[in-house]
């Protein structure tokens, strides 16, 4: 799972009055979207206009990001995060999750990818 540093700070929405003190000292699970390395792969696909790979081999990974990485991606496909995404949403209605795809439309993939 992945989320937008806005919706961390709290969306781009004001906060209602008295929205700091009511949350002082209780713990929050942040997610976004709950997609997978094909399904991401794939937004980026779509919104970057490139042909990119669907499924990294963890070889490749391993060769770019090292061993810690390939066991991180494959904690990832044995377990995964576990966040009640409908229920943070209930917690904070006045918070916009943004999605991945409309956080990478407004990405400047051309400086990015150059």
């Amino acid at each position: 799972m992945q989320v937008a540093v806005a919706d961390i700070g709290g969306g781009r929405r004001p906060r209602p009055r008295g929205l700091r003190s009511f949350h002082t000292g209780k713990r929050f699970d942040l997610a976004g979207d709950e997609l997978t390395g094909n399904d991401t792969m794939s937004i980026l696909s779509r919104v970057t206009d490139c042909a990119l790979p669907i499924q990294v081999p963890l070889d490749v990974v391993r060769q770019r990001m090292g061993d810690d990485a390939v066991r991180m991606y494959e904690w990832f496909d044995r377990v995964g995060f576990a966040v009640d995404r409908a229920a943070l949403r209930r917690e904070f209605p006045d918070v916009d999750f943004q999605d991945f795809e409309s956080w990478a439309k407004t990405q400047d993939w051309n400086a990015l990818l150059s």
